[in-house]
């Protein structure tokens, strides 16, 4: 192999390299943007829930029961808290799923390093045996595993997990409020 070929190969593994950091840089500047939202959205609820309690506690007459309009704006209240501390779920959810994608490009990144330094080896020793190796070994890496059925992956579990947690919290949630309302 000659040395224009050596230069273009390792020009190219530098820039996936460089591509991959980039995409690893993009993840992790995302992943404290949406943290600090959430951790906003979660003060905001939880400032207003405060707030919220002070005004009701202030707003009693004498026998504890609440006295007018404050009282009557109870639900509103509490959908406005939950409204905010519902957002800030979403965006910490997000901020995970954020941080994992950052740490697969990572993963990707030190293992396309690693190849990168074991094709510039096989160059520099001349081999064409163990060059040819180190292609085949780089051209076999599957990159999109197919599943077969009933085959799962981690993610995918607790994506399932996750979401069967939702559906029961907001079923608690609704069957709460319906109870509420009764009242």
């Amino acid at each position: 192999m000659s040395e224009v070929d050596a230069k273009s190969i390792e020009d190219s593994g530098i820039q996936v390299l460089k591509n991959l950091s980039e995409e690893a840089s993009f993840h992790r500047k995302r992943s404290v943007l949406l943290l600090g939202f959430a951790v906003s959205a979660t003060a905001i609820g939880l400032l207003l829930l405060v707030g919220f309690s002070l005004s009701l506690l202030k707003s009693t007459s004498a026998n504890g029961q609440p006295l007018g309009a404050l009282g009557q704006f109870t639900y509103l209240r509490i959908a406005i808290v939950s409204f905010f501390q519902g957002i800030s779920f979403w965006l910490f959810k997000q901020t995970k799923l954020s941080l994992v994608e950052y740490r697969y490009v990572q993963n990707e990144r030190t293992t396309m390093a690693s190849k990168l330094v074991a094709l510039k080896v096989a160059i520099k020793l001349r081999d064409q045996s163990i060059l040819l190796q180190v292609v085949a070994e780089l051209l076999r890496t599957e990159r999109n595993v197919v599943l077969k059925k009933g085959e799962s992956t981690p993610p995918l579990e607790q994506d399932k997990l996750d979401g069967e947690m939702t559906r029961f919290l907001l079923k608690g949630v609704s069957d709460a409020i319906e109870k509420i309302g009764k009242k």
